[in-house]
């Protein structure tokens, strides 16, 4: 979240310098020249702002505030300017006031990924993960390329799939499959991910009807492209992929792996599963974990894109997302600029906060 915040600071300073250089763009181009200026206040904030006092940091935080203000009461519908100053006040602490701000850019143009994700990471923090379901799936429209929202879409619904399921029920989207599918589109775009290819494979013991033959090779891709990981690391991928070649009836192939596994921290699931290779049970396997969370933890066809991404109704999505912007814009969206700060200063993690309090306007 806080790279691609960054990266949209890089590409509104990108357009407002390409603007500025504009003549045919006169009012804009001084609205973006501000902007740049504001920036660079915002950038020494954070950046020198350890050598600073309490009483030096609050000042310097309150010019930075003052700016934005002038600029968004001049520029009222700058798009950017309303992104900057969301991430700003994220930045100091003040998620709550940044929302409005979102919000705000979200009615000046709709199709902004990363404003998308705010917002329905606002809603899961407030405990609205069914509010916030829609935003996370439009990012992975809005921006199909970047892996980071098919990811998070595919996280969000591993966090919240209980609360979900009334969604899932309604409107039969299986969420468990879109899950699996966004971890497979994250590990595509970016392959070198581990975090992404670790889920991904994962997520096929989330599925309601697994297919083992292609869980293997999941599993297995996953050990042969990440050779450097840990003992501990290695022993996992080994159990999963016993596991699944014992569905598949390799026992002997799932006892090889499974004498190779030597950490201790998995002796309770080796034993489990030496029973299941080697027993006479094999063909049922009613006590192999079902999920790989149940470890102890430390593709059909070429169209990667399966058809649940394609054929997600997104329409109706849509429809619930301009509903709930509504709802949080009439409770949240600032008339006017209503603060001041009261204080400003370090956290222990280095972090800037700011204290906020209210003020009249004349």
């Amino acid at each position: 979240m806080v790279l691609w915040i960054k990266k949209w600071v890089l590409v509104c300073l990108l357009v407002t310098t390409a603007q500025a250089n504009d003549p045919s763009e006169s009012r804009t181009s001084l609205a973006d020249i501000e902007l740049t200026h504001i920036l660079a206040l915002q950038d020494r904030l954070f950046t020198k702002g350890s050598d600073w006092n309490e009483e030096q940091l609050t000042l310097e935080a309150q010019k930075v505030l003052r700016r934005y203000e002038g600029f968004l009461v001049t520029n009222p519908t700058h798009l950017f300017g309303h992104i900057l100053l969301a991430k700003f006040l994220q930045q100091v602490g003040q998620k709550k006031e940044a929302i409005a701000f979102y919000l705000k850019a979200d009615a000046l143009n709709p199709n902004i990924a990363v404003v998308k994700q705010q917002i329905g990471n606002f809603l899961a923090e407030q405990g609205k993960p069914r509010e916030a379901f829609p935003f996370f799936l439009l990012t992975t429209r809005l921006s199909p390329e970047e892996p980071a929202y098919h990811f998070e879409l595919g996280n969000f619904i591993f966090m919240f799939h209980n609360k979900l399921s009334m969604v899932d029920h309604d409107e039969d989207l299986q969420l468990d499959q879109l899950m699996h599918e966004s971890f497979r589109e994250a590990t595509r775009l970016e392959p070198t991910n581990f975090d992404y290819a670790l889920r991904f494979a994962q997520s096929y013991f989330d599925l309601h009807e697994m297919n083992p033959s292609d869980a293997l090779g999941a599993w297995t891709r996953l050990s042969e492209n990440f050779k450097n990981r840990s003992i501990l690391e290695k022993d996992y991928f080994r159990l999963c992929q016993a596991r699944l070649l014992i569905e598949l009836e390799r026992f002997g192939d799932a006892n090889k792996l499974i004498h190779s596994v030597h950490s201790s921290s998995f002796e309770q699931d080796k034993q489990t599963l030496l029973k299941k290779a080697s027993g006479g049970n094999h063909l049922k396997n009613k006590n192999l974990p079902k999920k790989a969370s149940q470890l102890s933890t430390p593709q059909k066809s070429n169209d990667i894109r399966s058809s649940i991404l394609r054929n997600f109704p997104i329409d109706e999505n849509l429809q619930k997302i301009k509903r709930i912007a509504q709802t949080l814009r009439e409770e949240k969206l600032l008339k006017t600029f209503e603060w001041d700060v009261a204080k400003a200063k370090f956290l222990s993690n280095g972090e800037i906060s700011l204290e906020l309090t209210t003020r009249e306007i004349p």
